[in-house]
């Protein structure tokens, strides 16, 4: 009788350990949370614009010689597209190829000048310790906090399970989430764009995941 309740035991445990939750995010500094974040790396991703989805694996770097961030995406049936942010340091729009203007597809003409500026403003925003630049979080309520970099600032929130940076534009709210935390970075990370037409109800018009295989220092 006493192995058997031995042995009871032990797979109780054992089941305990396999639902066991993980890391606590509000637990930790918000700042660690942010350099968690990953724009360098490849993985793959799904792009889901309205009625229209893509599959498709990724490629990320910056390029500090050339101050350039860059996003190389290989869609079935287009082949590969490119994003890439020059002059990111200072988060200037310049050129545009051709996955800016799939994304631009979401989003109503009127409103294109924000997004350009608004998600180069976020890509630097992550970026920041590779840049050379200090970000400065202020606390606001034990998940809530208001960071800024230089004279833009971002509403960051910080859940259990989850980290979310958002940024409003004009009719637009842009949000970049993290979650499923690694030792070093977050591999799941998510771009999204939400109408804020009616505030009680946002309509996402754009939505980018990411999963993140390799994380680029």
């Amino acid at each position: 009788m006493i192995p058997m309740i031995r042995l009871l035991f032990l797979i109780l445990i054992s089941s305990c350990a396999l639902f066991q939750k993980g890391p606590d995010y509000t637990k930790q500094p918000v700042e660690k949370l942010l350099d968690a974040l990953s724009f360098t790396g490849e993985g793959r991703g799904r792009l889901e614009m309205g009625e229209k989805s893509y599959v498709f694996s990724f490629e990320s770097a910056y390029l500090s010689d050339l101050d350039q961030w860059g996003l190389s995406a290989g869609l079935p049936f287009y082949g590969e597209e490119v994003l890439i942010y020059k002059s990111i340091k200072t988060a200037a729009v310049k050129d545009v190829q051709s996955f800016e203007v799939r994304l631009l597809e979401s989003v109503p003409v009127k409103w294109h000048k924000d997004f350009q500026t608004t998600s180069r403003k976020l890509v630097r925003f992550i970026l920041a310790p590779k840049l050379g630049l200090k970000r400065n979080c202020v606390t606001q309520s034990a998940i809530q906090f208001e960071c800024s970099l230089e004279n833009d600032t971002f509403s960051v929130e910080v859940f259990p399970s989850k980290i979310v940076i958002t940024k409003k534009i004009s009719k637009f709210s842009m949000s970049y989430s993290g979650t499923n935390l690694t030792e070093s970075f977050f591999d799941r990370t998510s771009l999204t764009l939400n109408s804020l037409d009616s505030q009680s109800n946002p309509k996402p018009e754009l939505n980018l995941e990411l999963f993140w295989s390799e994380f680029q220092e």
